[in-house]
């Protein structure tokens, strides 16, 4: 199984402030009242399996600050552009209170199912369309969903650091090679290390490499790491032999 680690560069939403209104911010409960509809219908969230057909609702926007904050809304229509839009936004309109409750609720999936999204942290249908993409691209479906095992992170680091964080524990012993990235030669010697994990080290490129690997191997051995090309040397290692 390969895992992949691209780059993604994220873009938060910033903040506006009027000019005539400098030196002073609106408070948000003044925002949640003029975004608020008069009247809140009750929801049975055992009755809710999806999200609605159209969102809510809201007051038109008075404030300055509102305005800027969520003023234009996209016709129906828009969601059948050909290619998926980018997702800028860090949070996502929700129906009602108990719709955002549920979603807080949840436990953390590499996909969103059909209540939507919350937060961009936890999933964004941006990320979620690249995933899905590359996945289908590599071949590695899921053959019972349908859907890709593909994970996107900010940075290479946090890719690895999570990958291994996921499986190692305490007692663990990892096999991996001399030439790594340098961020990953030190989360091995200095993270987990005092984790009471147990990291050899060999010499894994060329036509020895699978064997010194082997060699390594011990019973409690729970990963075989490596990195090809290696990082700044470029030596490969032999993916089908290991």
């Amino acid at each position: 199984m390969r895992l992949i680690f691209p780059s993604f560069f994220f873009i938060g939403a910033a903040a506006f402030q009027s000019p005539a209104t400098f030196g002073r911010v609106d408070s948000s409960l003044r925002v949640a009242q003029e975004i608020a509809p008069e009247e809140v219908e009750a929801v049975d969230p055992d009755k809710v399996v999806g999200l609605r057909k159209e969102a809510p609702v809201h007051a038109k926007p008075t404030s300055f600050a509102t305005k800027c904050a969520a003023l234009y809304r996209p016709n129906d229509g828009a969601e059948r552009g050909l290619a998926p839009p980018v997702y800028f936004g860090s949070t996502f309109l929700l129906d009602d209170a108990a719709h955002g409750a549920r979603l807080h609720e949840k436990r953390e999936a590499p996909y969103t199912d059909a209540d939507g999204f919350v937060y961009s942290r936890w999933g964004s249908p941006t990320n979620e369309a690249a995933a899905l993409q590359i996945a289908a691209l590599e071949g590695v479906d899921d053959p019972e969903k349908g859907l890709g095992k593909c994970l996107l992170f900010n940075s290479g680091m946090s890719a690895i650091t999570s990958a291994l964080q996921a499986v190692l524990k305490s007692g663990d012993h990892v096999v991996a090679p001399f030439t790594v990235y340098g961020g990953t030669y030190e989360f091995l010697t200095e993270f987990a290390d005092q984790w009471g994990i147990e990291v050899t080290f060999v010499d894994g490129a060329g036509p020895e490499g699978p064997e010194n690997y082997r060699k390594a191997m011990k019973e409690n051995t729970k990963v075989v790491y490596a990195e090809t090309p290696a990082n700044p040397t470029m030596r490969l290692t032999d993916l089908a032999g290991l």
